[in-house]
């Protein structure tokens, strides 16, 4: 009776031994999805910032053309009003070729 309470024991053991390495298993796996899944989010976040930063240069770059433009328009404006001036014109012709009548 004595050794089949000791096996009985030591079978009670071995199950709570066996039960506490399958937590720890749930446990590590739980664990390893986890950086899984952070790795992942880390990978997004790259992309993410990357997107962000080729979006705000491409913004930078566009605000950049539209200021140029408005300066070359005003510089070509200013030339032409300093050609009229030049040549004592008073404004832009007052006869242009799409109104011909024949």
């Amino acid at each position: 009776i004595l050794q089949a309470l000791e096996e009985s024991n030591d079978v009670d053991a071995l199950r709570r031994e066996k039960r506490k390495i399958l937590e720890e298993e749930k446990r590590l796996k739980a664990l390893i999805e986890i950086e899984k899944t952070k790795i992942a989010h880390r990978k997004e976040d790259r992309i993410a910032a990357v997107r962000a930063e080729r979006n705000r240069l491409r913004v930078k770059r566009d605000d950049r053309r539209a200021l140029n433009k408005v300066n070359i328009d005003e510089k070509n404006q200013q030339d032409l009003n300093d050609l009229r001036m030049k040549h004592n014109i008073k404004g832009p012709p007052d006869n242009t070729f799409s109104s011909r009548s024949k």
